[in-house]
C-alpha cells in the first residue's frame, strides 16, 4: 500500500480461503481502494487465477500471488512509466529481482515465435505479468486448467495468431517475500510431475508455434535457471523420494 497509494491502484482480493479473520484484517487496512471477495467454493489454483483477473475493471491488472511484493519504492514508478504512455500494450513483463532473462534493456515483443523462445518459460512465475483488459477477454483458460501453467500459456496462446505489442520492462521490480523460505509444502513436492510432464504438455498443446521453438522455449527454463543441475536433483530426491536406478 505504501509503494501504490500516490497512483490510487486499486487492490482486488481474491480470497480462495475466506476466514473472519481475514475478512476483519482487510476492513481494518486503511486504503480505500481494496476491493475484497470472498470465494463462495474450492477451486483450482488456475480457476482462482482466473477469477482473480476477471474481478477488476480497469485497464490494466498485474495477477499476485500471495507472497510476492513490489521490490523497492521505485518499482510502481518505473511500471507507471509504461502504463500512462500513450501506447497501447496487450501485456507488459516485470523482471523478476535476481531471475536471469535475455534481455537487460526495456524491449517491445511483436514477434510470437521469438517471444515464446525468450520469455515463454519466465512468464509462468506468478506476479512477472501485466494483463490488458483487452488480452483478459479473448485469454482461453479453460483450455489450461490443471497444467499449473494456466496464467502463462493463455498468454502464449493469444498471442500465437495475432498481432501484439508485449512491452518486457528490464530493470528489476517484482520480488517473492518467501525468497526460497524451505519446509513449506508447494510445488517441490510434485516438481517432475509439474515441470518434465506437465509444463512439457502444456507448451507443445500451443498452436501456431513450430515444434523447433517450443522445445528451445522448453530447454531455456533450464538453461535459464540452471532447474536440473546436480544440486537441485539431489534436492529433489530427498524431497520427492525419487530414485534412478
Amino acid at each position: 500500500i505504501p509503494k501504490i497509494k500516490k497512483y490510487n491502484i486499486k487492490i482486488y482480493i481474491h480470497d480462495a480461503a475466506p476466514s473472519k479473520e481475514m475478512e476483519e484484517f482487510i476492513n481494518a487496512l486503511s486504503y480505500p481502494y481494496i476491493i475484497y471477495f470472498k470465494s463462495d467454493a474450492p477451486r483450482s489454483a488456475d480457476e482462482n487465477m482466473k477469477r482473480a483477473l476477471e474481478l477488476s475493471d480497469t485497464k490494466y491488472r498485474l495477477l499476485f500471488a500471495d507472497h510476492y511484493i513490489l521490490y523497492n519504492e521505485n518499482s510502481i514508478d518505473e511500471i507507471m512509466k509504461f502504463l500512462t504512455s500513450d501506447e497501447e500494450f496487450d501485456a507488459l513483463i516485470l523482471h523478476y529481482k535476481n531471475r536471469a532473462v535475455f534481455r537487460n534493456e526495456d524491449f517491445l515483443y511483436t514477434d510470437a515465435q521469438m517471444f515464446l523462445e525468450e520469455l515463454g518459460w519466465y512468464i509462468g512465475m506468478a506476479a512477472t505479468t501485466i494483463y490488458s483488459e483487452k488480452m483478459i477477454k479473448n485469454l482461453k483458460f479453460e483450455k489450461y486448467y490443471n497444467t499449473n501453467f494456466a496464467q502463462s500459456l493463455v498468454v502464449l496462446d493469444y498471442i500465437s495468431n495475432r498481432d501484439f505489442k508485449i512491452q518486457y520492462i528490464h530493470k528489476e521490480t517484482v520480488w517473492n517475500l518467501k525468497n526460497g523460505i524451505k519446509g513449506e509444502k508447494g510445488w517441490q513436492d510434485e516438481v517432475f510431475k509439474i515441470f518434465a510432464k506437465r509444463w512439457y504438455e502444456g507448451v507443445m498443446k500451443l498452436p501456431n508455434y513450430t515444434k523447433e521453438a517450443k522445445l528451445r522455449c522448453i530447454k531455456n527454463h533450464d538453461k535459464m535457471t540452471n532447474f536440473y543441475s546436480f544440486k537441485n536433483i539431489v534436492l529433489f530426491r530427498f524431497t520427492e523420494g525419487i530414485t534412478f536406478f
